[in-house]
């Protein structure tokens, strides 16, 4: 922290500060953001060790908070971004955090890590490029390996034992910091959707209708609006395909006319026609339900479900990194919400663990349920193809494609997201017969229009 020429300056400095404590869970009332303007004031701004003490005194009211003190501060009167220096200064501290933090630390160097490295705002502008610059710039794949390795460096030091840790520590170390890291990465995440979030609302068109509104970026309220706009939806779709897929009509009957004409001397004045068989499509749904596609998913789920009518018949299957049918539960329950909870405890589902594995799913669909896909089937898959980074096994889709009547993709992503980070949408989509941006109701309708 350096001296400015102004007091203005310090006080929109110090605010922010409070202001990025108080997200961080620290409580800090106006009694306190007074007394820490006064204690700066006392002291010199050149001095930043004193500055620290001096806020820490007075806005950190336990040990706990100023664990959450500390990593704010260091965080927010960061080394100078332009120096060399500051990208591996801040790197050290998201070790020491995901190493002995909290949820609230975590939360405040997420939101610093998004500060720093995100570069919001500049092109592409996709929520996981964004993600995926942060997670590079503090090198997120070797994160928990460093971690690992403070929290074995403090156990010596506390112990005076050049061993460090014993096997089992060693093993609980090591998962408490892969669950920590994993965490980091969400709140990252989950601050960049806020961000763009808001930057979007900035920009948006006012009054925009139901249908309209994109799914995977509403808000509570609009979310209810887009609930309430489905079942309407859904009676339009319903009447228009049962209108559109009204029976052609049959054949001549020649032999059963011949027999019916000897009433009148030989002469058909009564043709018998053989009526066609309807002959329905076989839907079978494919939908990531991780976090970032999660409502889109539940709402295209509900209007398949709606117009299964209009189906021979419906399945679905949902997936993280594991897949499982939901087909009965969808019939019995509400909505997919429901349908989760109870295959949390009654299906065995032990690995959603909320991020996208693409490749791992459509294995294991293949393995228990591919010999299932027919030539009537019409196969949908729902998500943004964002793969984590693991492999993508695009095979499965070539050879469930080679099966099926036809293979379609919804991805709820702008197209200027689509193979961005960590997604591989070109890869799969070449394997589709048809691939569709997919970010709100309307489009969902022209899809349902069009290929069911």
């Amino acid at each position: 922290m350096t001296a400015t020429n102004g007091g203005a300056r310090v006080i929109d400095v110090l605010s922010g500060f409070v202001e990025e404590l108080r997200a961080a869970g620290v409580e800090v009332g106006i009694t306190e953001h007074v007394d820490a303007m006064r204690a700066v004031d006392a002291v010199s701004l050149d001095e930043r060790a004193l500055v620290r003490r001096a806020l820490g005194s007075t806005l950190a009211k336990s040990r706990a908070e100023w664990v959450t003190f500390e990593t704010v501060f260091d965080a927010y009167f960061a080394v100078d971004p332009t120096s060399g220096d500051a990208d591996e200064a801040f790197r050290r501290r998201v070790e020491r955090v995901v190493a002995q933090g909290d949820g609230a630390v975590l939360r405040a160097v997420a939101r610093e890590a998004v500060r720093r490295h995100a570069a919001l705002g500049t092109p592409p502008g996709g929520v996981h490029y964004h993600l995926f610059r942060t997670l590079r710039r503090i090198d997120f794949a070797t994160l928990p390996e460093r971690a690992l390795a403070v929290v074995t460096t403090a156990k010596a030091g506390d112990a005076g034992d050049p061993g460090g840790l014993t096997p089992l520590e060693a093993r609980l170390a090591r998962r408490t910091v892969a669950l920590r890291a994993d965490q980091l990465r969400d709140e990252i995440e989950s601050e960049i959707r806020r961000r763009t979030s808001f930057a979007d609302r900035d920009h948006a068109p006012a009054g925009l209708m139901a249908t309209q509104l994109e799914i995977r970026r509403a808000s509570a309220g609009e979310l209810d609006q887009i609930r309430a706009a489905i079942q309407p939806l859904a009676r339009r779709l319903a009447a228009r395909l049962a209108k559109t897929r009204r029976a052609a009509p049959g054949r001549l009957d020649f032999r059963h006319t011949m027999r019916r004409s000897l009433a009148y001397g030989g002469v058909p004045l009564e043709p018998v026609i053989r009526g066609r068989r309807r002959s329905l499509p076989e839907i079978v749904v494919l939908a990531d339900v991780s976090r970032s596609v999660a409502d889109f998913s539940r709402f295209t789920l509900q209007l398949v479900y709606a117009l299964s009518s209009q189906f021979g018949k419906v399945r679905s299957f949902v997936f993280v990194d594991a897949i499982e049918e939901v087909t009965e539960q969808l019939r019995d329950r509400a909505g997919l919400a429901e349908a989760m909870r109870a295959l949390g405890t009654s299906a065995g589902i032990t690995r959603f663990d909320g991020h996208s594995d693409y490749g791992h799913a459509f294995s294991d669909f293949w393995r228990r349920w591919g010999a299932e896909v027919t030539p009537r089937t019409t196969l949908i898959v729902l998500g943004d193809a964002r793969n984590n980074y693991h492999a993508s096994q695009s095979w499965v889709l070539a050879e469930l494609r080679r099966r099926a009547r036809r293979v379609y993709w919804l991805n709820p992503e702008p197209v200027s997201s689509w193979d961005t980070g960590d997604s591989v949408m070109s890869e799969y989509a070449a394997l589709t017969h048809e691939t569709f941006e997919c970010r709100n109701l309307d489009q969902l309708e022209q899809f349902v229009e069009r290929c069911c």
